[in-house]
């Protein structure tokens, strides 16, 4: 009894709102629905793209690309540089390696003229040239097929079928 009183309230409250603020709440809804459905649809969209070895190597080479840029910006500063620099030629003794296609001798030779120049020259951006210039293929054909995903995505959208399917569980308008 209480609840039918408190919807019978609540109702009438609805009711007595002015026209406006109904419309206002109706464009709120369909808003916040649409930004709710926008991110389902980019969470879906994304998992998809991911699924694709193109795309998943685009990712890690882009990754990879702004680690690398990130430490050969760390090694123009003298001290840190090095150590940074250093570790990131250490790490291609392990599964972390950010330049994977340059040699250890280009990696470990290009070190050498750190003694000479005090520390001044940025190293790592000698094994971060070599890698972009590998990772930059990867990039571009990893972007055409996530291109590709979104444009398949699209043309499905904005058929008729789905757009005549959405009609059907489109929310109906607030009524006095």
């Amino acid at each position: 009894m209480e609840k039918e009183k408190n919807s019978e309230f609540r109702s009438e409250r609805v009711a007595k709102l002015p026209d406006y603020i109904k419309s206002g709440i109706e464009r709120l809804g369909a808003d916040f629905g649409e930004l709710f459905k926008s991110k389902q649809e980019s969470k879906f969209l994304l998992g998809k793209m991911v699924q694709d070895e193109k795309v998943r190597t685009a990712l890690v080479a882009l990754t990879r690309t702004l680690l690398n840029i990130g430490i050969s910006v760390i090694d123009l500063i003298p001290g840190i540089g090095e150590v940074v620099s250093i570790g990131a030629d250490l790490a291609k003794l392990t599964k972390f390696d950010l330049t994977p296609d340059v040699s250890k001798g280009i990696a470990w030779g290009s070190e050498i003229l750190e003694l000479f120049t005090g520390g001044v020259l940025p190293t790592h951006a000698i094994e971060t040239t070599f890698q972009v210039i590998k990772d930059i293929p990867r990039i571009k054909v990893g972007l055409k097929k996530a291109k590709e995903i979104w444009s398949a995505h699209q043309a499905v959208v904005k058929s008729k079928k789905v757009q005549d399917a959405a009609a059907v569980f489109a929310p109906a308008p607030m009524t006095a």
